[in-house]
């Protein structure tokens, strides 16, 4: 399932950019020592879980860096394997339906991709009509029925790392 049907260039870039996105919090001062990523069988069962037949590259990477135990990033939401079951895929779907008639921006919603949750009341997916973008854009919806698009996985994730930043900010000034 790895990254078959996905242009080499594009897959580069995705991957690079995720990296550029991790090390920049490592460097900005993100205590890693927590942080366990998910191995590409565990990736593929999650999938399996989620009923979709691909990952795109940039949520492959991310799981890889992040996906078991996602340390400090836990303030900006569950982006780890353990939060992204098919039950949890169900809940997503019915806030799909909660949207009005008309504004529903998922067009294949059975392969669709769920990868954040954020107090199970907002998450993040992928059409699944778009598991073949290396960098595919990103819908947040909510329980209530807001809907925000990302232009890609590794905007989303550049979005998160933001918040984990401000958390790092925080955690500095308390402390001096």
């Amino acid at each position: 399932m790895e990254f078959e049907g996905m242009d080499d260039h594009e897959v580069v870039a995705a991957l690079a950019e995720v990296h550029a996105v991790f090390d920049d919090l490592v460097e900005y001062g993100m205590d890693t020592s927590e942080i366990v990523g998910a191995s590409d069988a565990v990736i593929d069962r999650m999938a399996a879980w989620q009923n979709v037949p691909a990952v795109p590259a940039a949520v492959r990477e991310v799981l890889r860096l992040i996906g078991i135990n996602p340390g400090r990033f836990q303030v900006a939401g569950d982006l780890n394997i353990a939060a992204l079951s098919s039950g949890w895929k169900e809940i997503v779907l019915e806030f799909l339906d909660e949207l009005p008639a008309g504004s529903d921006p998922i067009s294949n919603r059975g392969h669709s991709l769920v990868i954040w949750d954020y107090q199970s009341s907002h998450a993040a997916l992928i059409d699944g009509a778009d598991l073949r973008d290396p960098d595919p854009k990103v819908w947040e919806i909510s329980e209530g029925g807001d809907v925000t698009g990302h232009d890609s996985v590794t905007a989303f994730f550049r979005n998160r790392a933001r918040v984990v930043k401000n958390m790092i900010d925080w955690d500095r000034k308390r402390s001096q």
